[in-house]
């Protein structure tokens, strides 16, 4: 039950007589009762504070009421002073008419403060320098008024500004102050915890130049405490600087401090108290919490809020109740109930274990604790929950050390997480032994299957392994984790092989298979065929076709053909929202929805503008052109009238355009109309839902964590209440959850008779729940289908007709932010596996389709050759095995012929013998595009079996290492050295930097007809080089003051992979493919037409043209590009037009430099100039020191994004 005071302060109104301890804040309120004569017998009735009843009066005489009749007091409530106009009526009547001239503009500033404060605070603010001009004295009470309404709208940033703006009005104008006002003002903002600690402080000086040092103390420590107790946490130097007036006022500094603090101590807001505050006062809290058991018992119980995210103030608070002697109260025998741990000593615990990432002083107190714990026998819950989702973490060190003493431990409730990042990266300069090897964590079966999720997601990455080398429990885990990723190759279906594949490829190395042998002999077992088997057996997305959307495509590049396959036509483009698909050239643009095409449209772009985006709107083209992202968008039908917008080349199916009754179409979010200016365009919601009639938006509660419904004004955009479609709230039962964010409800175009995905009454629906005592997962179709599923997470949105059968395929659509359909998956009838996964361009998974598509599209699709699918569905393994040894003899004379024309241009590969083994087996197939899909992923699983057995070879423990890196824990150092060096450093946890960087150099040299190094490590390879020397020492710079050697090591390690013995020419330079697809040919004719090794964005192209060498990457811009050459010139790559290209770089062996430099810091590392120095040469330069001592550390964060590295100020001339 909250306290009177604690009512008072949340601006509660409390009966008169309630009994208070400080009742010198306060105001009685009285009922007024005012009549006016337009309003007959209707009584206008203000419940107003008795110090602000005369200016109540006079603002409502003004518009004509009479005196009123006053009943009260009937209330009382929290001290505030006189508002505005108030104040001006009642202290200045003759100019009050400027005051009521601003009441309208005031308060529609007001109204606004709440959407937007800052254009709020913009028009006080010019309101302000209207009445400063006239009258000024008005001022204070003006910015208050302002403070009060930031106050109610709960934005105490602003109000606390307004306040201070105030206090600013009557030290600028010399205004002549009423104390008692002041302090009412004071008082009011501090209650409401919007006064700042320098606004205190300087009414304290004030006050104190006054002459009245008493009254100073007593006015300045009463608005300290109530602005703590009203929700501000008190400043660092809160007790020195009452101190200071104590001393002055003649009072006993110690006992008066300590009582401050013994009052602060009932405030919600001191667990959100800095560390510096408890620096500050440690001196009186340890003569308080000596003294006073119940303040040691607060004292011990505050679990501090503060801190940051890797480091929390808990421990540091920890430190603080050691040195004040509180902390052993948490489990001695012998403490006083009030200076001990609310409940037990392991709930105590319990929740310092929940604050996360845990310090050295935590497991020392665990230690002295163990005994009284087990005695205790009360278990610890020494888990984290997850704000966001309810998931529980738990640190690794801490709960092996729990399992290690033998402390009882809770089970988890819910799912948890064990964070690996903070094992293995402890940040603690104190800890010992840490981190631990987790030996009781393993072998404890509530634990052991989390540990092997967190060791799944941080294998690889080089500061684990790191850590992880010559721990027991790490090494059988990561054994298991290895094995259990190999058994997928025999288990899963082709997307499950090719994931396996490239998690085995992305965090293993040579070492790995050297230290688990037998696991790499399990891995020389894995073969494509069963998964390929598996795909072909469940289905594949080219077994279905949407007709009008293969015929408008056909429409610009001409009849697909499985003999002649087409040229792919990279201008032409797929736009559009649900239902609508817009297929285009750059020219003219046709339009399907369902099963008819709409129209024919002719684009009007401005000249010299491409095509950014289109999109079709109740019959309109809304059409997005330009050069770069600063575009110009119009309406296809008033293209003279267009305005300026942001685009990407964002292609692809997003968002809806559903049209609505009476014109217009719903975007997801409200309707739109064609030829409204300005308009926004569609969106990428799909959080809604439709049922013909009626919409509803579905959201987040972020107070509750709950998935929301509301209803849906779509002219508006406005949501109403909270509800649910008929459709939705009928599958509602006892211990579920709906699934909202799985669940859909949304029309289909006239004239669909058949959806594959289910239909009914024109809706297509889908409905999801999840049991809460079972854990299973129910989903519902809006015909019927159903599927009853007690995976993890029900991952799809709906159910597919599988062709050949009557059993369904759950489809999993993730719609991407650029390109709509970069996810989309179809599981096996018994949602256990996934077998077949297309994106957006066509390729191992849907070749015989023009584009992907997002899920809500198959609605549209026709099953291309029952009689095909039919037998598919009985497709053996005997069959599955003949097709891949076709594919892989027409693959074999692929590369035969590349070799014969390697460097020219190349052709089209053909897979006669493929096709033939399909002809055999689907002897009727009169489907080209059906017989491209089948081809394509057969194709696909013999290139991914080849990448297999490539990465094998290279893999083989028993196979020589051309380079070898002796430098321990080097790939270690790679992430901290690029990020302090401000350089990007996602990608590089590679546990084998450096021998991919080896490797590299050894392609460059001629030594390798290859590389075996991902993207990132050859993307940065040109930085690294080309800077090497001045990275090293702004390294030893950076390094010093914390005795940092991790860059050493990294140094080392370079030295040792050959890249600076390079000689030779270097350049770096990118290509942007939109604007200059002549790149792209030159590399497809150089390897021979392999579009997969081009378009691989997680690996590097190796290639040589004429005299250079290239190391080529990909990203969703184009092409960067590091090429190197002994020549005395670069490889001219004729019409090709690189931005952002370097400087080129002559290498000289610079091997030695590097080498010698090192070598000093480690010796005797360079003495910092003096300042005398700077000043010196700056002078000499005509430049200020700060620039001369600039350019000395070695520029740095020079070119770091969104920074100045140099302030205007500084630039200029000395």
């Amino acid at each position: 039950m909250p306290k009177p005071e604690q009512l008072l302060e949340a601006g509660a109104l409390l009966a008169p007589k309630t009994k208070l301890k400080d009742a010198a804040g306060i105001d009685e309120v009285s009922a007024r009762a005012y009549r006016h004569p337009a309003l007959g017998d209707r009584v206008v009735v203000r419940l107003t504070p008795d110090n602000l009843a005369a200016g109540e009066d006079l603002t409502l005489s003004f518009l004509g009421f009479a005196e009123p009749d006053v009943t009260g007091p009937v209330a009382v409530r929290r001290r505030q002073a006189l508002g505005f106009p108030e104040w001006a009526l009642v202290h200045d009547p003759a100019h009050a008419r400027y005051a009521l001239d601003m009441v309208k503009e005031f308060k529609r500033e007001a109204r606004r403060a709440k959407s937007k404060p800052g254009h709020a605070w913009d028009a006080f603010s010019e309101i302000a320098k209207s009445l400063g001009k006239s009258v000024a004295h008005f001022l204070p009470s003006f910015w208050e008024q302002v403070g009060r309404e930031f106050i109610a709208i709960d934005n105490s940033t602003y109000a606390s500004r307004a306040f201070g703006k105030a206090r600013e009005a009557e030290r600028v104008h010399g205004l002549k102050v009423d104390e008692a006002i002041r302090r009412d003002a004071f008082l009011e903002f501090a209650l409401a915890g919007c006064v700042s600690a320098s606004a205190i402080n300087d009414y304290g000086k004030e006050l104190q130049a006054a002459g009245d040092a008493g009254e100073a103390w007593s006015i300045i420590r009463d608005l300290s405490v109530r602005r703590t107790l009203g929700g501000l946490p008190p400043w660092k130097n809160m007790c020195k600087d009452l101190a200071t007036l104590a001393k002055a006022a003649g009072l006993d500094v110690d006992t008066e401090i300590q009582q401050v603090v013994r009052e602060l101590l009932e405030s919600p807001a001191m667990p959100r108290t800095s560390m510096g505050f408890w620096q500050v006062a440690s001196k009186w809290v340890q003569s308080l919490a000596g003294n006073d058991d119940q303040a040691a018992g607060l004292l011990l119980n505050m679990i501090p809020k503060s801190g940051g995210y890797a480091q929390s103030d808990a421990w540091t608070w920890l430190n603080y109740l050691e040195t004040w002697g509180i902390l052993d109260n948490s489990w001695k025998d012998g403490v006083s109930e009030q200076a001990g741990p609310v409940g037990s000593p392991a709930e105590w615990l319990s929740k310092l274990c929940a604050v996360g990432s845990p310090s050295q002083i935590l497991f020392d107190l665990v230690e002295r604790m163990a005994d009284r714990l087990k005695k205790d026998d009360i278990s610890v819950y020494p888990y984290e929950v997850n704000r966001w989702n309810k998931q529980l973490n738990a640190n690794i060190d801490l709960l092996d050390h729990l399992l290690a003493l033998g402390i009882p431990i809770a089970d988890p409730e819910g799912e948890l997480r064990l964070s690996m990042y903070s094992w293995f990266r402890v940040h603690d300069d104190n800890a010992k032994n840490r981190p631990r090897d987790p030996v009781m964590l393993a072998q404890d079966p509530r634990f052991s299957v989390a540990l092997m999720d967190a060791v799944r997601e941080s294998v690889g990455v080089a500061e684990f392994e790191a850590a992880a080398t010559g721990k027991k429990a790490m090494l059988e885990v990561r054994r298991n984790w290895l094995l259990s990723e190999i058994e997928k190759f025999g288990k899963a279906a082709l997307p499950g092989f090719e994931d396996a594949f490239s998690t085995i490829n992305g965090k293993t190395t040579t070492a790995t298979w050297q230290e688990f042998p037998e696991a790499f002999e399990r891995l020389q077992e894995a073969k494509v065929a069963a998964a390929l088997h598996r795909s072909l057996k469940n289905g594949l997305m080219d077994e279905y076709g949407w007709p009008a959307l293969e015929a408008a495509f056909e429409h610009f590049t001409g009849k697909f053909s499985i003999s002649a396959p087409r040229e792919t036509a990279s201008d032409v483009k797929l736009f559009g929202a649900y239902p609508y698909a817009v297929v285009t050239d750059g020219v003219a643009a046709i339009v399907v929805r369902g099963n008819e095409r709409v129209g024919e449209f002719e684009l009007k772009l401005p000249k010299g503008e491409p095509l950014k985006h289109v999109e079709y709107i109740d019959g309109d083209l809304l059409v997005t052109a330009g050069k770069n992202y600063r575009c110009k968008q119009f309406w296809n039908r008033s293209p003279g009238k267009s305005w300026e917008t942001w685009e990407r080349d964002n292609q692809g199916l997003q968002g809806f355009a559903i049209d609505a009754r009476g014109g217009g179409a719903f975007t997801g979010e409200k309707i739109i109309h064609a030829g409204e200016p300005e308009t926004r365009g569609i969106g990428s919601s799909s959080n809604f839902f439709f049922d013909g009639e009626h919409y509803w938006a579905t959201g987040w509660d972020h107070a509750s964590q709950t998935e929301t419904s509301c209803e849906l004004d779509p002219v508006k955009g406005e949501q109403g209440r909270r509800s649910l479609p008929g459709f939705l709230e009928d599958f509602i039962a006892p211990d579920t959850r709906l699934m909202l964010h799985r669940c859909s409800l949304f029309p289909l175009p006239s004239g669909i008779q058949h959806s594959p995905l289910g239909q009914k009454d024109g809706l297509c629906g889908f409905r999801a729940r999840k049991d809460s005592v079972t854990l299973q997962f129910t989903a519902e179709g809006i015909d019927g289908r159903s599927i009853c599923t007690g995976k993890d997470d029900l991952s799809f949105q709906a159910l597919l007709d599988q062709p050949g059968t009557t059993q369904k395929l759950p489809i999993e659509g993730v719609e991407g932010r650029w390109r709509t359909a970069p996810h989309l998956a179809l599981h096996s009838p018994d949602n256990q596996i996934v077998t077949s996964r297309p994106e957006f361009d066509p390729g191992m998974y849907n070749s015989g389709q023009p584009a992907g598509i997002p899920w809500r599209y198959l609605n549209f699709f026709e099953v291309r050759d029952e009689t095909a699918s039919k037998k598919l569905r009985s497709i053996s393994l005997d069959d599955t095995q003949t097709l891949l040894d076709a594919a892989s003899k027409d693959i074999e004379a692929i590369a035969s012929k590349r070799e014969a024309k390697q460097g020219k241009k190349a052709e089209n590969p053909t897979y006669p013998l493929l096709d033939k083994a399909i002809g055999k087996l689907l002897p009727r197939l009169k489907s080209p595009r059906l017989h491209a899909g089948i081809r394509g992923i057969i194709v696909g699983a013999i290139q991914l079996q080849l990448s297999l057995e490539k990465v094998i070879a290279q893999s083989d423990p028993n196979r020589v290492q051309p380079t070898k890196i002796t430098v321990t824990n080097a790939d270690a150092s790679v992430v901290h050295v690029l990020n302090m060096l401000q350089k990007r450093s996602y990608g590089a946890e590679s546990v084998s930097f450096f021998n991919e960087l080896a490797s590299i150099v050894m392609f460059l040299q001629g030594e390798s007809d290859d590389i075996t190094a991902p993207d990132f490590t050859c993307g940065i390879f040109g930085e690294i080089v080309s800077e090497s020397l001045l990275n090293a020492w702004q390294l030893q710079w950076f390094a010093r003051d914390d005795g940092d050697t991790k860059w050493l090591t990294f140094y080392e390690a370079l030295l040792q992979t050959g890249a600076l013995s390079l000689t030779g020419r270097l350049r770096q330079f990118s290509i942007d493919e939109d604007s200059d697809p002549k790149f792209r040919k030159l590399l497809e004719d150089a390897v021979g037409g392999r579009h997969d090794d081009i378009d691989d964005r997680e690996a590097a192209t190796a290639l040589q043209h004429g005299n250079s060498k290239f190391v080529i990457t990909r990203d969703w811009r184009g092409f960067n590009v590091v090429e190197f050459s002994r020549s005395e010139t670069f490889h001219p790559v004729t019409g090709v037009d690189s931005n952002e290209e370097t400087q080129p770089l002559e290498l000289s062996d610079i091997q030695e430099s590097v080498q010698q430099f090192i070598d000093l810091c480690k010796d005797q590392p360079p003495k910092i100039p003096s300042a005398d120095f700077f000043a010196e040469v700056a002078e000499g330069m005509k430049l200020k020191p700060a620039i001369v001592a600039y350019i000395w550390f070695g520029y740095p964060h020079f070119g770091r994004y969104g920074s100045d590295p140099i302030p205007a100020y500084l630039r200029e001339p000395a």
